[in-house]
């Protein structure tokens, strides 16, 4: 216990240096490429500082491991480990309370991130959306939508993706009412906006006289560019993941597209596991490297490691999409090559004294 107390305030003490400079790194360059954007520079201020706390809950993984790395590194440069182990402690043992103390500090991130991400994460977006001139609903209630001379009325939206209470105006050139199209239900898949069982009246003009045909179809299918939908889009990250289960168990029994949330929970949930990986792929490299490492090579190897993962992820991302796999198949390949692989440096690690 005393060991485990140890090692959670080094770690706890290098995690929170490591992540203040990263997160500054990032927000840096975030900002940088915000100046481009045509809105003004105090919402850009606004928009970064609102950001830090979503960036630094994405970053928290790479931070980790690289205190990680930290801390042992200078467990062992300094001799303690050797003291540690002279005093009847065995290297499997040191290294159990080390990994403990490791996935104990990672849970405890994942959870209270639950708490404080997606709420900044949504404000930071409302700010940056409302300072661009566009609409920001997070209600999913009364929306309004523009599309080329269409003006569509939203009642309410379920995950921007089941819309209830759709009412489409069309004019024409003129800006004279053409025709309004009602429906009571309609799916948003992909960018195609699939209306179900609408009525329209079209208004026709002849002799100054005015007509209305009243016309029923069973579907009818709209196209809209990315910028069109926006509105309609509940981002991923401003949900929490409890509000994620229950958008994949609706997107499922309602037949619509629920990979990016199942990628988002994967990610949120396995990152422990992901961390301990990489973190046993890293250490063998650490403890037999020299023992005066310095911090720059420390963070190039653990930079290096969670690129190494991330590229192989967006690979099996980009595989299972072109050939037509499993969304499942992209997440627990990489996670099952590096737990093979960490598992492989951790029977290493056993026989270092």
């Amino acid at each position: 216990m005393i060991i485990f107390i140890y090692i959670l305030k080094k770690l706890v003490k290098t995690f929170l240096l490591v992540s203040l400079l990263i997160v500054l790194i990032f927000a840096l360059f975030h900002f940088l490429e915000e100046l481009d954007n045509e809105y003004p520079i105090s919402e850009k201020f606004n928009y970064i500082i609102f950001s830090l706390p979503y960036i630094f809950n994405i970053l928290s993984p790479l931070s980790l491991l690289i205190a990680s790395l930290i801390t042992l590194g200078r467990i062992t440069s300094s001799r303690e480990l050797l003291i540690i182990f002279s005093s009847g402690i065995s290297s499997l043992k040191f290294f159990k309370i080390f990994f403990t103390t490791i996935i104990t500090f990672s849970v405890i991130l994942v959870i209270t991130s639950e708490f404080y991400s997606p709420f900044f994460s949504e404000e930071a977006q409302k700010i940056k959306t409302i300072a661009s001139g566009r609409t920001f609903n997070n209600e999913n209630e009364n929306i309004w939508l523009k599309i080329d001379n269409k003006f569509i009325k939203i009642d309410s939206s379920i995950d921007g993706k089941e819309l209830y209470g759709l009412k489409l105006i069309e004019i024409d050139d003129s800006s004279e009412l053409n025709s309004i199209k009602y429906s009571d239900r309609a799916k948003l898949i992909k960018n195609s906006l699939l209306i179900e069982n609408p009525v329209t009246y079209e208004i026709t003009e002849i002799s100054n006289l005015f007509s209305i045909n009243e016309n029923h179809m069973s579907e009818e299918e709209l196209v809209m560019q990315f910028d069109e939908i926006r509105p309609l889009k509940k981002d991923e990250t401003t949900m929490s993941i409890i509000q994620l289960i229950d958008a994949i168990w609706f997107s499922k029994i309602s037949g619509l597209d629920n990979n990016f949330y199942i990628l988002e929970v994967f990610s949120r949930l396995t990152r422990p596991l992901v961390l301990v990986s990489l973190l046993s792929i890293t250490l063998p490299l650490v403890i037999n490297f020299q023992r005066s490492a310095s911090l720059g090579t420390l963070m190039l190897i653990a930079i290096s490691i969670s690129l190494l993962f991330s590229l192989l992820t967006k690979l099996m991302n980009v595989f299972s999409l072109n050939f037509g796999l499993s969304i499942y198949f992209a997440i627990l390949i990489p996670l099952f090559i590096i737990s093979i692989a960490g598992a492989y440096s951790l029977a290493r690690l056993q026989k270092f004294r």
